[in-house]
């Protein structure tokens, strides 16, 4: 979405694409997996969602690339999410890898698709830590800063700011029913 009211920063391709800004076109699983091979630990904490409570487990970073013409452009997760309480971008921070869990021998985030979550979600992979993720009217996707809909990004997950190891995802922005992929798909370790 290049604007309106958000839950998520970013969604799988059959999550809900009417609160997400982007949507990743790499399988939930593939993303818990790869973040657990890393060496990350989830730990959850969340009862339900919306819970005001700050999910638990290792922090993670999130930046988002793209490339316009010939110049490329990168950002950090939150400056694609405008926190509408003061108008500007959300606030800098890290995020939690809370982890999915696994329900009735389902894993949940591959069902609901829900990757990364600016209101707290304990079915999600990756958290928003901050107090304002109780709040699902909080957010929205930041229009002067993401790129036009349809447009190929690269999400970018850092285990931390020092290790080089990063998982690297192609998303898109989404707008409505369409569906639009970029030219090709990757996972990077």
């Amino acid at each position: 979405m290049s604007k309106g009211l958000v839950e998520l920063l970013a969604c799988g391709e059959r999550g809900k694409k009417h609160e997400s800004v982007l949507v990743l076109e790499a399988a939930a699983e593939h993303v818990q997996v790869g973040l657990l091979l890393l060496g990350l630990e989830p730990i959850g904490g969340l009862r339900y969602q919306g819970d005001p409570r700050t999910p638990r487990g290792d922090s993670v970073w999130i930046w988002v690339e793209w490339k316009s013409d010939e110049d490329y452009t990168m950002v950090r997760g939150e400056d694609m999410v405008l926190d509408y309480s003061t108008g500007r971008s959300m606030q800098d921070t890290h995020w939690i890898f809370s982890g999915s869990r696994v329900v009735e021998g389902r894993f949940a985030a591959g069902i609901e698709q829900s990757i990364v979550t600016t209101f707290h979600d304990p079915f999600t992979i990756i958290d928003n830590p901050l107090p304002t993720g109780g709040d699902d009217t909080l957010y929205g996707a930041n229009e002067k800063v993401v790129p036009e809909v349809g447009h190929a990004v690269t999400l970018i997950v850092k285990a931390d700011q020092t290790r080089p190891i990063h998982l690297r995802m192609l998303a898109r922005q989404f707008e409505g029913n369409e569906s639009r992929s970029p030219d090709n798909e990757a996972i990077e370790r």
